[in-house]
Parts: structure tokens; C-alpha cells; sequence
């Protein structure tokens, strides 16, 4: 729940930061501030499909050593 979270939280703080676009429009700055988010999703789930990840519940993972 922590990382899907923080990532809501980052892609709500991007979206803020173009409001100023609404103001003056630039399709440049336009694709400049919010090119991150579709590289981080093709990156974020290329990663999850290669290597078949799966979510752990937090009880049962072992943080004694």
C-alpha cells in the first residue's frame, strides 16, 4: 500500500505543477512536465511483467534475522 501511496501522491504533485499551463500554453513545457508519468508506467510495469513480482503481505514477511 506504501509504494502505490507515494505514487499517487507524486503523480498528484506533478499534475499540480501544470497549472500554470493553463495560464500561458506551451505544448512544449506541456510534454516536458508530464512526460515522467508514462515512463515511469511503462518502466514500473515492464519490471512487474519481466520479472513476475507479486505483493507480500505484510505479515508474512520476516524482517528477523
Amino acid at each position: 500500500m506504501g509504494p502505490i501511496l507515494s505514487t499517487l501522491i507524486c503523480i498528484m504533485i506533478i499534475l499540480e505543477k501544470g497549472v500554470e499551463l493553463t495560464i500561458d500554453f506551451n505544448w512544449y513545457e506541456l510534454l516536458i512536465t508530464y512526460s515522467c508519468i508514462p515512463i515511469f508506467l511503462i518502466l514500473f510495469l515492464g519490471y512487474k511483467l519481466k520479472h513476475h513480482t507479486k505483493l507480500i503481505p505484510l505479515n508474512d514477511v520476516n524482517i528477523k534475522k
